[in-house]
């Protein structure tokens, strides 16, 4: 997904507008005399933050296999399951859309989107990347990742992924994370 700078600029307008008033006007005000532009403003920035988090998930998926339609389809639909549990009441999403506005701290915002993030790897990450694991010769290798799993104890991972060369590929996705042992329902 190519990331839209216009509406990231938007965005940012609208947060250093919320700032700028929660500073120079009480909130009882904003919310009483300016009601009608505050609600718009709201609005807007739960709008952009609910997009953003969005972004950063679609920007951290995994790679797939585009032989694998059943299961790049068991992913789309898993991903979308979870996305569309967390928009109700109460869900991941509310937590992102209050985040900035509760708090003015951009902090707040990847702190709120990062249990979405660990929901999605747990439960379709996972166990997607873990179909292409493979035990040959004692060791793992990921026909998606093209690379071998090389177990580190001192890794918080407790490994990571090496090329043919022993070289380090990636970090994530331990093979002995999440799944059904390594299928998914298609």
């Amino acid at each position: 997904m190519e990331f839209d700078s216009e509406k990231m600029q938007r965005f940012d307008k609208a947060i250093s507008k919320l700032i700028q008033n929660r500073q120079n006007v009480p909130l009882e005000v904003l919310q009483t005399k300016y009601k009608e532009s505050w609600t718009a403003l709201m609005r807007e920035i739960r709008d952009y933050s609910e997009w953003y988090a969005d972004h950063c998930l679609d920007i951290l998926t995994i790679p797939t296999n585009p032989k694998d339609a059943a299961g790049n389809e068991w992913l789309r639909r898993t991903i979308s399951r979870i996305k569309a549990e967390e928009h109700k009441p109460g869900g991941i999403y509310q937590r992102i859309r209050d985040a900035l506005i509760l708090t003015l701290d951009w902090n707040a915002l990847g702190k709120a989107i990062y249990p979405l993030y660990l929901r999605i790897e747990k439960e379709a990450w996972n166990p997607y990347q873990r179909r292409y694991n493979k035990e040959v010769g004692g060791r793992i290798w990921n026909g998606l990742f093209r690379a071998w799993w090389k177990d580190d104890q001192t890794d918080p991972d407790g490994g990571y992924w090496i090329d043919e060369k022993g070289q380090l590929k990636m970090r994530g996705f331990s093979p002995r994370a999440g799944g059904q042992d390594g299928k998914t329902a298609a």
